[in-house]
């Protein structure tokens, strides 16, 4: 299982988890790439793509599965409050 963190006081606006949608834009570690160019580089396949899980805080995507938290949501040395987000097996 998968574990991110995400530092609360940088989240702005409302948390959602939804499907990532095609032009989703996220920042891993200082680069700020497509969703969909991450998925490409990480051989998932296509019909996995369709219910792959993001979640957003306002507009922004601040996290993805298998990816993690955004540069700028993950806790640093000033963080105060932490989310803690783990990523569990789905069942049948």
């Amino acid at each position: 299982n998968e574990v991110s963190f995400l530092d609360v006081d940088r989240l702005c606006g409302p948390l959602a988890i939804r499907n990532w949608r095609p032009g989703d834009r996220y920042s891993p570690k200082g680069a700020d790439k497509k969703i969909k160019h991450l998925l490409q580089r990480a051989r998932v396949p296509a019909w996995e793509r369709q219910g792959w899980p993001v979640m957003t805080s306002g507009e922004k995507v601040v996290w993805c599965k298998k990816f993690g938290a955004s540069e700028e949501t993950a806790p640093g040395a000033n963080t105060r409050t932490v989310l803690s987000i783990r990523e569990e097996p789905g069942g049948d």
